[in-house]
């Protein structure tokens, strides 16, 4: 069960989330999505979206959120400086209340990367789409109960994927969000890099936490229900990196995706040594090593293709059930 401090941020975040999204969408067709939803006690890292007697719904578990703020609040102890020194953008001295700052931003930035997932697969159509075609009208974090083809689900994940990567920049890189911060701690996030790299450190965690080091078997991509988690991080975080450009095209970012691809492997490895420090997991068993050919060419490159299925075949089946004119 989450401690009540943490409830009532989820609780804060969730409506948060589903507001700014309804908002976008009323500028554009005068109308709001009621959602509901409801977090669940239960120690599972998992959610999923539902549409259900015309009525949406998400699902989260507690354990999502808990985990995300224990691995956070580990990894901005004092005695773990370097970690600091990252995501503060600098050589920086310890301060005690910039850490708890940075901790509450990163948890926000995490959870809106699962919150926003989710809400993808609502304002992107997916739901109706899949109750159409006379599916079960719920998208799954679980591949076992996922009842679409391999190569429709792996596109409906990555445009789910790039609708959170789009939003989260959207948040974090707003002038008046970075104002607000600053307001509070002067100097706390430098510029639009510097928020930039608080979004990547967010979601590397994030796809650590679901598994992104933990050594596992080769399957054939073609048959996958999701993408290998190295290969959709990587495309998530170029999807951050376009929104950037097309949010922010008079302050470009500093680094491309080949600087990230040099970087996240360490940010990474943070969530590895705890998971071997504080959970007790062999070195072996998670590490920044594993799984490596996720990120090889023919990985890569199925992302362009999926990208090249979706706009030849899947925008225009999605464009009658979706609220946003399909990306």
């Amino acid at each position: 069960m989450l401690r009540t401090f943490l409830l009532n941020s989820c609780n804060e975040l969730i409506e948060a989330s589903i507001h700014y999204v309804n908002n976008d969408l009323k500028s554009l067709t005068n109308q709001k999505i009621p959602i509901q939803y409801e977090i669940q006690n239960a120690i599972k890292f998992n959610a999923r979206s539902v549409f259900h007697q015309d009525q949406y719904s998400l699902i989260f578990y507690s354990e999502f959120f808990d985990r995300i703020y224990n691995a956070f609040n580990t990894l901005l102890y004092r005695e773990n400086i370097t970690f600091y020194q990252i995501i503060s953008f600098g050589n920086e001295a310890y301060e005690e209340n910039k850490a708890q700052l940075y901790l509450d931003i990163l948890f926000d930035l995490a959870c809106r990367l699962i919150i926003n997932h989710e809400l993808g697969h609502i304002f992107n159509g997916h739901l109706k789409f899949k109750k159409h075609h006379g599916q079960s009208p719920i998208m799954y974090m679980n591949e076992d109960q996922n009842d679409l083809s391999p190569l429709v689900s792996q596109a409906l994940e990555l445009n789910a994927d790039a609708f959170a990567a789009t939003r989260s920049i959207g948040v974090m890189t707003y002038e008046s969000n970075i104002a607000k911060y600053n307001e509070i701690i002067p100097n706390l996030i430098k510029n639009k890099s510097h928020a930039f790299l608080l979004t990547v450190v967010a979601a590397v965690i994030v796809f650590s936490i679901q598994g992104l080091g933990r050594k596992r078997d080769k399957l054939d991509l073609q048959q996958l229900k999701y993408l290998p988690l190295r290969t959709r991080q990587d495309y998530y975080l170029r999807c951050a990196i376009n929104a950037h450009q097309t949010m922010n095209s008079n302050e470009p970012l500093a680094f491309d995706i080949h600087f990230l691809r040099e970087v996240v492997p360490n940010i990474e490895q943070y969530l590895n040594l705890y998971n071997h420090h504080a959970l007790g997991f062999d070195a072996d068993e998670y590490s920044n090593a594993n799984n490596l050919d996720e990120l090889s060419t023919v990985y890569l490159e199925h992302c362009d293709t999926l990208d090249s299925f979706w706009a030849q075949n899947m925008r225009e089946r999605l464009k009658p059930f979706s609220y946003f004119p399909p990306a």
